[in-house]
């Protein structure tokens, strides 16, 4: 079996033995990447069972977090009708943001979901185009 890799082909991890075991998933909290594993020989290495729990701890966070429409102090950047930016002025991306579900302007995902919302309810592409699905 091939040792895991990263996104760009790099071993995840150094050393782990062949009869490592998984100790624990890292916690998002620790700042690592998502399915990264503590091995039993002290190594880490990323695992698929792993990504997944993180994957649900995120979701579970997500929603326990109450909704705070219309601010973005607690996010590190602040939008305006012309967009969201950094402190320092730098753009904030679309799948960085929190979105309509805030009181920021759409993203991408807040779009696309208006128009699958839309065609949901048995409109047309053309009444949708003229609505304006924007989520």
């Amino acid at each position: 079996m091939a040792a895991p890799t990263d996104q760009f082909g790099a071993p995840m991890s150094n050393g782990t033995g062949a009869c490592a075991t998984v100790v624990a998933c890292a916690d998002i909290s620790e700042n690592y990447e998502f399915g990264t594993t503590h091995m039993s020989d002290g190594t880490l290495m990323y695992t698929a069972d792993c990504n997944d729990y993180n994957q649900q701890q995120k979701a579970d966070q997500q929603a326990q977090a109450p909704v705070d429409p219309g601010t973005t102090a607690d996010r590190g950047y602040t939008c305006t009708d012309a967009g969201c930016v950094y402190p320092d002025g730098s753009f904030v991306p679309g799948y960085q943001r929190c979105g309509v579900a805030c009181g920021e302007p759409p993203t991408s995902g807040d779009v696309q979901g208006g128009w699958v919302d839309c065609l949901n309810t048995g409109a047309t592409i053309e009444e949708c185009r003229e609505n304006g699905p924007t989520g």
